[in-house]
């Protein structure tokens, strides 16, 4: 089973030795969850070529959800949003690639390997390769035309290997530090009956009607505790 499937793009376009990492990793339904990362180090017993820089990603039970029912979702990894601090990888450094294992306890799962991209000389350009926070296609916006407050609304969706999921944004518990980001936690939820193996994307809604403030941006938190953040668009529709 692909358990996870890497891409990596520059800290800053142009930036020849820190790279971030992205790509997405399938579980079992909500069986498991990433409960940590390493990074530099590759597992026990395991040789891998020096130009190589070795990533684990640790899955473990959820305790919340201990049995599933075998299903596979994907869920996205952004290391930009997960870490302060990026891969030392390109330029000088002598890692020309990343090689990613998914490991539950020292068992390893899956492994998948990239090659670091080559700096770029403009930094306006960006690699065709986006980030998950892009490939779900967040979004928000509210409605100056409406009455005040006016309600925010938040849409975007998610990839499953079934139909039988659903996808709800609810506010977390507490929020950030920042007054002006509403923070949403993004959970999945089992539909009953049976439904065909198929992979297809979800969509995924939230309304706050009665904002009881005037927030700038959104940052919705993935289950496995990964994040995106994005602005509140201001739309004049009458």
């Amino acid at each position: 089973m692909k358990l996870f499937v890497p891409n990596i793009s520059p800290l800053i376009p142009g930036a020849r030795e820190t790279y971030n990492l992205y790509g997405t990793i399938v579980v079992p339904s909500e069986r498991f969850h990433i409960t940590g990362m390493g990074f530099g180090v590759p597992p026990q017993d395991i040789n891998i070529p020096r130009n190589f820089f070795p990533v684990q990603i640790h899955l473990g039970p959820n305790k919340e959800h201990p049995k599933g029912n075998g299903l596979q979702i994907q869920v996205p990894l952004d290391f930009r949003a997960t870490a302060t601090y990026a891969l030392p990888v390109g330029g000088d450094t002598g890692y020309t690639y990343v090689t990613v294992f998914t490991l539950i306890d020292t068992v390893i799962l899956g492994k998948s390997s990239v090659r670091v991209p080559e700096p770029i000389d403009d930094p306006s350009l960006e690699f065709a390769q986006p980030s998950p926070c892009q490939v779900w296609g967040w979004r928000a916006w509210r409605n100056l035309a409406a009455p005040k407050p006016q309600p925010i609304y938040v849409q975007g969706h998610f990839e499953a290997d079934s139909l039988g999921y659903s996808g709800q944004l609810t506010p977390a518990k507490p929020q950030g530090f920042d007054p002006d980001e509403l923070i949403l936690r993004l959970d999945f939820e089992v539909l009953e009956g049976v439904h065909p193996i198929r992979h297809t994307r979800l969509p995924v809604a939230y309304t706050d009607a009665k904002p009881v403030h005037h927030y700038r941006s959104i940052q919705v938190i993935y289950p496995n505790e990964g994040a995106c953040q994005f602005p509140i668009l201001d739309v004049n529709r009458v």
